[in-house]
């Protein structure tokens, strides 16, 4: 369910076996669930309560014995600090995961928790270790034919490409991924939607339409938020005229509030980092304004990638 983009099934079942759960006292199944539900109510907002959430999955995943949950609990905590922008405590919670992931001996456990970490130090800025990380997921996801973890690599690794202009690059691992994701729509909602963004920039653009008329389809049918913001941040760029660049500016930074309010603080720079670039290109004289406003966030709460790609585009051409 939650795969196909169906969140308010997968939050229902998951609430239903959390009820049951507890009432029939079988804490091995409480303990999936309670993780269940923190990670789905995380695509809707990052809240304390959801923090807690993870933390009494943790704990109680850590009591009974349940290692294999405990560590995927582990790694949805971190991820739901790292999109708060708390990126020292979800390096904590990150390098704990990876280090009972490498105990455990599983594959799919270590790549799950390394694309974590991977992911942890490119916020940070360390680009070097987070390809490395990256890249080594996706050759394990590949090996172990784990598509999910091949196409979440292999995406992350094509935006990365993108922020560099690799375009070429980045097209080569989101046709890998759109390849893969043939029954994941909300994985091939997001590559579509960058393979998009990518044709363009290459000048391709009936291939650039042909993505972008998929990522539509696909987004049309998915009611998760947070897993595909993504996507609804490529599609604001790309579905509004050439001649109305105000107006993506707008649809941008409505994302970046919108995700704001939800405590996605990095998901909400990357929205200001796409309208940024815009109102650049626009010479607006808003855009001074806020790229100031950016630099400043991401100093806060170091986000070193945000600034590295900021002192990589510094303002439209007099």
């Amino acid at each position: 369910m939650w795969n196909d983009g169906d969140r308010d099934a997968a939050e229902q079942a998951a609430h239903q076996v959390q009820e049951i759960s507890s009432e029939i006292g079988n804490q091995r199944l409480e303990g999936w669930a309670l993780n269940a539900v923190a990670s789905i109510e995380m695509d809707d907002a990052v809240t304390e309560h959801v923090l807690q959430t993870f933390r009494d999955a943790i704990a109680l995943n850590e009591r009974i014995g349940a290692h294999e949950v405990h560590v995927y609990a582990l790694q949805n905590y971190a991820e739901a600090l790292r999109l708060r922008g708390q990126l020292a405590d979800a390096g904590e919670a990150c390098s704990q995961a990876q280090a009972e992931a490498d105990q455990s001996g599983s594959q799919a456990g270590i790549s799950r928790a390394k694309l974590r970490c991977g992911l942890v130090a490119l916020d940070r800025g360390d680009v070097v270790a987070a390809v490395g990380a990256l890249e080594h997921v996706l050759a394990t996801a590949t090996e172990i034919e784990d598509m999910e973890l091949l196409v979440t690599s292999a995406i992350e690794l094509a935006r990365i490409d993108m922020a560099r202009q690799r375009w070429a690059e980045a097209g080569k691992r989101l046709q890998l991924a759109i390849e893969k994701s043939t029954a994941l729509p909300i994985y091939e909602t997001n590559a579509q939607s960058l393979m998009a963004q990518c044709r363009l920039a290459q000048g391709q653009r009936i291939e650039a339409e042909r993505a972008l008329a998929r990522a539509r389809e696909l987004r049309s049918r998915i009611t998760v938020r947070g897993t595909v913001f993504v996507a609804d941040v490529a599609l604001a760029k790309l579905s509004t005229p050439a001649g109305e660049k105000s107006r993506a500016a707008e649809l941008l930074l409505a994302l970046a509030a919108d995700a704001e309010k939800r405590f996605w603080l990095g998901p909400a720079l990357d929205a200001r980092l796409a309208a940024l670039a815009v109102l650049e290109a626009a010479h607006a004289a808003s855009a001074g304004e806020h790229r100031e406003q950016i630099a400043a966030s991401a100093r806060q709460h170091g986000y070193g990638w945000v600034l590295a790609r900021l002192e990589a585009s510094p303002g439209s051409a007099p």
